[in-house]
């Protein structure tokens, strides 16, 4: 068993680095947080792929300031494994980095900062990071573990929009099923995808994992990790 997870709002809580990191990193340059923040979702809009070397730079022009991008940036990311979400760390514990990938969309470069300095990166096997949907990534990793159940964590409902040839891939919608769209909903009772709450996660992954006729009981485990 494969257990993948997306990074952002999913394992890491990005809105709250935002709130308290992000948004107030140019403060001592004379951009307030709320110029930032402005300026940030107007970058967003024009750019599906968030780079923030880019954004700075081209925020930096437009106020005709000059700023050390990268001591910022390092700045920002210094010390925020505060803000990995708690429940998932007794699963980085017990199911051990040699099970646990993270899939991530955005800039190799910020995002690796963020899998880093969140301190994920030594509890994982491997980030892989793409620029568009996560599609392709996921048909590889099917490929490359035919045999495993591959369990695909993700907050977000437009990241399930793609036909799910893989039979060994469990999609797994992870946020409050409340606050969806009827759409939304739709969608994914429509398309075999599951849904829990981030405190619901530990508990069903082995509920997933035995509706796919695997057992995770303890003569499969060592230490308790899974082998």
């Amino acid at each position: 068993m494969k257990l993948v997870f997306d990074f952002d709002d999913t394992v890491f809580d990005t809105e709250r680095f935002k709130e308290e990191r992000f948004y107030t990193s140019l403060s001592e340059y004379g951009v307030s947080r709320e110029e930032f923040k402005s300026h940030y979702q107007k970058y967003r809009d024009t750019n599906p792929v968030y780079d923030i070397h880019l954004h700075l730079q081209e925020l930096c022009a437009e106020k005709n300031i000059d700023i050390p991008v990268e001591d910022v940036v390092f700045s920002m990311v210094r010390g925020i494994d505060q803000y990995v979400f708690p429940e998932y760390k007794p699963i980085f514990e017990k199911y051990g980095r040699e099970n646990i990938f993270i899939l991530s969309q955005g800039s190799e470069h910020f995002q690796m900062l963020k899998i880093k300095h969140s301190e994920i990166e030594e509890k994982i096997e491997k980030a892989y990071i793409v620029a568009e949907n996560k599609e392709n990534t996921l048909h590889d990793l099917s490929l490359m573990w035919p045999a495993e159940t591959i369990l695909f964590f993700d907050n977000t409902v437009s990241n399930f929009h793609f036909e799910w040839k893989e039979a060994n891939i469990i999609p797994v919608f992870v946020g409050d099923p409340s606050l969806l769209s009827e759409t939304d909903s739709l969608f994914l009772e429509e398309n075999n995808i599951r849904i829990c709450k981030k405190d619901e996660v530990e508990a069903n992954i082995a509920l997933f994992t035995k509706e796919a006729g695997i057992e995770l009981a303890d003569e499969h485990t060592r230490e308790g990790r899974v082998i």
